[in-house]
């Protein structure tokens, strides 16, 4: 019986052309179950606990900010990070991703790792462009030591869709999306991810 191998996105170009600033735009296809979702996310969580690296997770719909933040991390922390768990935010129609370490007492509050003001993800769906702009500058994740915007990273999984079923002005949404957001951050990545 032959082993399975899994995508370790580290191992990519892609990455290692993202973390040296040479792209900022990542286009990852692969067949079903190979582990690009898993994978990206692991890294994307490491980089948000050692750099605070803000994770966007985009959708397309509004229907799908929900259960996108219910689930972001499930598949993720038990495996690699198996001492945090999350807490959910709702700011206007979009969800944020707190995660904090396992409490040594169970009356103690919670505590995100870095704060109430940086969520590890923020779920966004490409529908709500013109609901974000009510609420901007609740994205505007400023690390409080240094006073610098932090550096995000957009994840768009799923970007092709099977049915070809898409927003009629999916592009347009997702540009206005990004700019309102990134604000020409310099430190930003897209990935975009499909079967």
């Amino acid at each position: 019986m032959s082993k399975k191998s899994y995508l370790d996105f580290k191992k990519t170009k892609s990455y290692r052309l993202m973390k040296s600033g040479d792209a900022s735009f990542i286009f990852i296809q692969g067949g079903r179950g190979i582990g690009k979702t898993w994978s990206i996310m692991n890294n994307l969580v490491q980089e948000f606990i050692d750099n605070k690296r803000v994770i966007i997770k985009l959708c397309r719909n509004n229907y799908s900010i929900k259960p996108e933040a219910e689930s972001c991390l499930e598949g993720v922390l038990p495996f690699f990070f198996p001492d945090y768990y999350t807490v959910i935010k709702t700011v206007g129609i979009f969800k944020f991703v707190y995660i904090c370490k396992n409490k040594e007492n169970p009356e103690d509050d919670d505590k995100p790792i870095h704060g109430w003001h940086i969520p590890c993800v923020a779920v966004v769906s490409l529908s709500a462009k013109n609901n974000l702009k009510s609420v901007s500058q609740s994205f505007n994740f400023i690390d409080r030591e240094t006073k610098k915007h932090l550096p995000l990273s957009f994840y768009f999984d799923e970007y092709q869709t099977e049915d070809n079923k898409y927003l009629s002005d999916e592009t347009e949404s997702f540009l206005s999306v990004f700019s309102t957001i990134n604000r020409e951050r310099g430190d930003t990545w897209c990935i975009f991810t499909s079967n």
